[in-house]
């Protein structure tokens, strides 16, 4: 599949000719370009099991071909107080041996958020505290878990979810 350059806007009104084999041409068209542009939307679904995200990367052996990207949402639970934690993405595969591997995170992002009333406050995962930067949130992902490192600041009051973008063909 190739992914169309330009706008992904689709016309919101189509004057039809009444001439059968023009009136062919026309529809073929305009199907084509209600199918593009929603082939090339992105997915809205964040669940805990895989699904398509709904964006297309280059293939770098094929450049005329695009890889799928496909999206997992990771209940991560509480942060951990200065510690590292893992909780399991269950993305199978991922580290299929040398030379094999054609395997790409494209995205690997979070939030954290403090439900504590008084007290709520959200932050982005990783996170930078300008003012304090060793009370930052550290993430990577593994061949089996999403990893998370807290260091001087205690984050157990925050719960992560975790999304994890990725190519795997």
């Amino acid at each position: 599949m190739s992914v169309p350059q330009g706008g992904f806007l689709l016309l919101t009104y189509q004057n039809f000719t009444k001439d059968e084999d023009q009136f062919n041409v026309q529809i073929t068209k305009v199907y084509n370009d209600f199918a593009n542009a929603i082939n090339v939307r992105q997915i809205g679904a964040f669940q805990n099991a895989e699904y398509l995200a709904g964006q297309f990367y280059f293939n770098p052996t094929t450049p005329q071909n695009v890889r799928n990207a496909f999206r997992v949402a990771v209940n991560f639970g509480a942060l951990p107080n200065a510690a590292v934690k893992s909780v399991a993405h269950n993305i199978p595969n991922i580290d299929p041996g040398p030379g094999n591997s054609t395997f790409n995170f494209v995205h690997i992002y979070g939030a954290a958020t403090n439900q504590t009333h008084g007290s709520f406050k959200a932050v982005p995962i990783p996170y930078v505290n300008d003012v304090t930067p060793t009370d930052g949130i550290e993430i990577w992902v593994d061949a089996t878990n999403v990893n998370i490192r807290t260091t001087t600041a205690n984050w157990v009051a925050f719960t992560a979810i975790i999304t994890l973008e990725y190519l795997k063909n």
